[in-house]
């Protein structure tokens, strides 16, 4: 075993200890120092019972899907599994939890999965899901320097009047000069959604320079506001009548990225819309694919 695996281990050990005293916030910093020394499934499997006992809902359940994705292990899975099914019960995600608890109870089939299992049967997801930003603290932060974004553009792109009438030409994409470049990562694609939020079609034009092969960048986090925001742009800038290349390719790739299914049980009805709205713009078939994908 290598160093930094023994420095890891050591790292870990004392996060088990500090959870079997109670000291949630210490079992998570050295968790997290571990893992970002090795990215053992034990780990992120502990973390997510410590934040489960932290109340921290969210971040359980990414941790026990990391720690699914990395070792499938019968013995780990059934604890996972389980874990995971809290953290989506106190979500109200409770056919999600069912589907989780059903995989202990065939792994592991004693008394206490089957309670918990049948506690869930005929529930269904709560129409809304309410996720609080988590407050993340010291331990939890990413230890690189804060960089700064620049943002320039146009000031007289963004339009002092809204339009008395959609457009119904189709026109082509429009030149915009001096947008931000493609993010490199989730938190600067954030930043500059937000900026360019008062304007669809400046929006829109950011998103659809990502390529889809960058889409990644959605994996570990695709906040739902900023989800919400960037199909709103995208349904504008198509009723303005500006094209969309490859629409049905993007939206296809948007369905591949981490927890995807938990992004569309949060979508409320006016949300499902604007997905209609763009499935408007695409073949029939193309449609129906995306409508099933995306529950509208």
């Amino acid at each position: 075993m290598t160093d930094v695996r023994e420095k890891a281990k050591r790292l870990k050990e004392k996060g088990n200890e500090a959870f079997k005293k109670r000291l949630y916030s210490t079992a998570i910093r050295e968790y997290t120092d571990s893992l970002e020394l090795y990215a053992d499934p034990v780990v992120f499997s502990n973390r997510a019972q410590t934040e489960l006992n932290q109340s921290m809902w969210v971040l359980a359940q990414m941790d026990c899907t990391e720690a699914l994705k990395l070792d499938p292990s019968r013995e780990l899975t059934s604890k996972t599994f389980y874990r995971r099914a809290q953290a989506f019960r106190k979500m109200g995600l409770f056919e999600l939890a069912l589907k989780d608890m059903e995989k202990c109870v065939e792994i592991e089939n004693n008394a206490n999965n089957q309670t918990k299992r049948d506690e869930l049967i005929g529930k269904k997801n709560a129409q809304s899901v309410s996720v609080c930003p988590v407050q993340r603290t010291e331990c939890m932060q990413s230890t690189e320097p804060l960089k700064e974004v620049a943002i320039s553009f146009d000031k007289s792109l963004f339009p002092t009047e809204t339009p008395k009438e959609i457009v119904k030409e189709r026109r082509p994409r429009p030149q915009v000069d001096r947008l931000p470049d493609p993010p490199s990562n989730y938190q600067e694609f954030s930043a500059t959604i937000a900026f360019l939020s008062k304007d669809p079609t400046l929006l829109a034009e950011y998103f659809l320079q990502i390529p889809v092969t960058s889409y990644h960048l959605f994996n570990d986090v695709f906040d739902h506001s900023d989800f919400a925001l960037t199909f709103d742009s995208l349904a504008k800038y198509l009723q303005a009548g500006f094209e969309i290349e490859n629409l049905y390719e993007r939206l296809l790739m948007m369905t591949n990225i981490h927890r995807f299914d938990i992004t569309i049980l949060m979508m409320n009805e006016e949300e499902r819309e604007r997905i209609r709205i763009l499935c408007d713009y695409l073949s029939d078939a193309e449609a129906t694919d995306i409508k099933e994908k995306f529950s509208c």
